[in-house]
């Protein structure tokens, strides 16, 4: 999906990775050079602003969401009746976490992959807490 700005800049969303993303820009382009045979565009640079990622836990784990936002009230926000996931934000990390009690994790804010790995590696051991049934087989591929 994308969509053109005025200000003649292009947002593209949905890519799986950076290189869809730069084919999905340069596509758009052709197409628009086909349509507007006058107009001059060019693909000069891109910039990721955001990267979305899904982790998920083994199906028998449930998560313990409200015992996660007790304990680290200063970091979340949850509102059950609002949104069904817990938004953690944790300290001195660009990234942002939606909690799930199904077990499904989504780390989303990262602006390059390393960003996405460090934030979810820094709060892995807080995450640990709140599986009850997670076993040590589970750990390793956590």
């Amino acid at each position: 999906m994308f969509y053109c700005l005025r200000a003649g800049k292009l947002v593209v969303t949905g890519s799986v990775s950076q290189q869809m993303a730069i084919c999905a820009c340069r596509q758009v382009i052709q197409e628009m050079q086909s349509i507007h045979k006058l107009s001059r565009l060019y693909y000069d640079q891109h910039l990721i602003q955001n990267i979305v990622c899904n982790v998920r836990v083994p199906a028998s784990c449930t998560l313990d969401v409200y015992q996660m936002y007790m304990e680290h009230n200063n970091l979340c926000t949850y509102q059950p009746k609002i949104f069904p996931g817990l938004i953690f934000r944790p300290q001195n990390s660009p990234i942002v976490l939606l909690v799930f009690k199904s077990s499904r994790i989504i780390v989303t804010g990262g602006r390059t992959y390393q960003d996405v790995i460090n934030g979810f590696d820094q709060v892995r051991p807080i995450l640990h807490k709140y599986f009850p049934y997670l076993n040590e087989s589970h750990i390793e591929n956590f």
